[in-house]
């Protein structure tokens, strides 16, 4: 799989260079996205409130996972189908950030590189498995745009 930027609110997942899902931004200064699969099946993830560092992936109306913001400055993803994640910055200096599961294995590596060019990110990716789901790769590519611009506005 690979991540292609279409533009600075899209972001399409390829597999063997056809698209399978797609991570659009509706807008450059809200924190809400939606992740189109190839079903048509449409997750939206949406801050659960203002002062909130929660927001929940939603469904056909329904809540199915959650992203939180942690006090370790990592961020936690959580599904109702009790899987849970754990995104954290591995190297500091290359901006790795790796993905867990709950028993700590490495699932998902992203590297997003800085393009002075297009002034946006590019981003690489590494898989652990090739049976992993296109909404798991997108919520934390999700993951990962938001941890960056934590990092921006604290530092």
């Amino acid at each position: 799989m690979d991540i292609k930027v279409i533009d600075k609110k899209t972001i399409a997942l390829l597999d063997h260079n056809e698209e399978t899902a797609r991570l659009v931004y509706p807008s450059s200064f809200k924190m809400d996205a939606n992740i189109l699969l190839p079903n048509n099946d449409e997750y939206k993830i949406i801050p659960s409130g203002f002062f909130s560092s929660k927001m929940n992936i939603v469904h056909r109306g329904e809540v199915v996972g959650s992203i939180t913001s942690t006090m370790k400055g990592n961020i936690e993803l959580a599904f109702n189908d009790e899987f849970k994640y754990t995104l954290k910055l591995t190297k500091w200096f290359k901006s790795e950030y790796a993905l867990y599961d709950e028993n700590k294995e490495n699932i998902i590596s992203v590297i997003p590189k800085f393009s002075w060019n297009n002034f946006s990110y590019n981003y690489a990716l590494k898989l652990k498995s090739t049976k992993v789901c296109p909404l798991l790769v997108l919520a934390c590519l999700y993951s990962v745009n938001y941890m960056i611009q934590l990092m921006s506005a604290i530092y």
